[in-house]
């Protein structure tokens, strides 16, 4: 009899995923920019980029793919 000792993969991440919070903080603070700033490249509300800083609200993929994009553009 065999065993299988393989490690259980973890599932890949799709572009389409929501970001966590800290990432969102953290790439904002990369690209030296204020929270009024990221929303204003978002094209969305101050109040709720605020939200998905926080945590309140889940950050949407498309978010999370202008946020990466940004960063890559500018590092």
């Amino acid at each position: 009899m065999s065993t299988d000792h393989t490690t259980p993969r973890r599932p890949r991440q799709t572009q389409y995923e929501a970001m966590l919070p800290d990432e969102l903080r953290s790439i904002r603070k990369q690209l030296g920019w204020t929270q009024d700033e990221g929303a204003r490249r978002l094209e969305i509300s101050v109040r709720g980029y605020k939200q998905y800083e926080l945590g309140e609200r889940p950050i949407p993929g498309p978010v999370k793919i202008l946020m990466r994009k940004y960063l890559r553009e500018n590092t």
